[in-house]
């Protein structure tokens, strides 16, 4: 369930960043419901994908450098037990 955790994590911050209504450091890490420096965690893996946040001094908030859509999304499949245990099979070469 880890994965879907840090996904919905992502998809708040990205929320708030989009309305620019994120406050200090330490209010948007409570917003999300991590910690301050784990904040500075998603800026950085958000950075390598080409995503650079800062903080505006004017409003008051992180903001993205430019205005990007971001959406969260990955295929789920439900496979059946006999699904599995084929996909596990070694390959004979």
């Amino acid at each position: 369930m880890k994965i879907f955790e840090i996904v919905q994590r992502f998809e708040i911050l990205i929320k708030y960043l989009n309305l620019q209504n994120t406050g200090d450091a330490n209010q948007l890490a409570h917003k999300i419901g991590i910690s301050r420096s784990q904040l500075f965690n998603y800026f950085r893996v958000l950075k390598r994908y080409g995503i650079e946040v800062i903080y505006d001094n004017k409003s008051k908030s992180y903001i993205l450098s430019s205005p990007k859509e971001i959406q969260f999304q990955f295929p789920i499949r439900i496979l059946r037990v006999s699904d599995t245990k084929k996909n596990n099979k070694k390959a004979d070469y």
